[in-house]
C-alpha cells in the first residue's frame, strides 16, 4: 500500500497517446490503483484526465474501455457532465442545488511528444524534470516510433496502435516508470 501511495500514484504515468482522442468527445480509460480514469479530448480540443467516478453514487461513468461521447452522463441516475468535468444536470436535486462543486474530480495530465502522462495524486512531482528525462529517451526510439507532435488522426505510429497492450510491455513501463527520482531515499519511510 505504501508503495502504491508514495510511488505509482505520486508519479508521472504513462496512459496512452494522444491519437487514441483524436476529436472532441473522444475518450479512453485508465486505472491507477483501482481508481478509474477517463482520458477525454473537450469540445474546446484540451485533453483531460478526470477521474471517471460519478460525484453522486460513485458509480463508474464511462464502462467501456474507449468511444466517443457528447456528454458523460453516469448510468445509475444520469448526472449528467461536460467534456471539461462540469456537472451540467443532477436528476432529483433540488432547484435550488448547487451543480459547480459537484463535477467529476480532476487528474493532472500532461502530454509530451503525443504520449499522454497522468498522475492522481493532489500535489504531483515536478513535471519539468521528468519532461527533460522523458525527452532523452524518445530520441533513443526507431525511426518507425516517432511521434507527430500535432496529434493528427491519420498518423497512427505502428508502436502505439495498440497502446493498452504497450503499457503491459515491461521495457516501456520500466523506462517511463523508473526515471530518475526527485525524491529522496527516504520515499517509503514511514516518517
Amino acid at each position: 500500500r505504501l508503495e502504491m501511495d508514495r510511488i505509482w500514484r505520486a508519479s508521472w504515468l504513462f496512459a496512452g497517446h494522444t491519437c487514441q482522442v483524436p476529436e472532441p468527445g473522444d475518450y479512453f480509460t485508465y486505472e491507477v490503483d483501482g481508481d478509474p480514469i477517463v482520458i477525454i479530448r473537450g469540445d474546446d480540443r484540451a485533453i483531460r484526465a478526470l477521474h471517471n467516478v460519478c460525484r453522486h453514487r460513485g458509480t463508474v461513468v464511462c464502462a467501456e474501455d474507449s468511444g466517443r461521447a457528447g456528454r458523460l452522463v453516469c448510468p445509475y441516475h444520469q448526472w449528467t457532465y461536460d467534456t471539461d468535468g462540469r456537472l451540467l444536470n443532477a436528476r432529483h436535486m433540488g432547484a435550488d442545488f448547487d451543480r459547480a462543486p459537484c463535477g467529476l474530480a480532476r487528474a493532472h495530465v500532461r502530454l509530451l511528444e503525443g504520449f499522454v502522462f497522468v498522475c492522481a495524486d493532489d500535489d504531483p512531482p515536478d513535471w519539468e524534470a521528468r519532461r527533460r528525462w522523458l525527452l532523452t529517451l524518445l530520441v533513443c526510439l526507431p525511426e518507425t516510433a516517432r511521434l507527430d507532435r500535432s496529434g493528427n488522426r491519420s498518423f497512427k505510429p505502428p508502436c502505439l496502435a495498440r497502446t493498452r497492450e504497450l503499457r503491459k510491455k515491461p521495457l516501456l513501463t520500466t523506462l517511463v516508470h523508473l526515471a530518475p527520482s526527485d525524491q529522496p531515499a527516504s520515499v517509503l519511510d514511514n516518517r
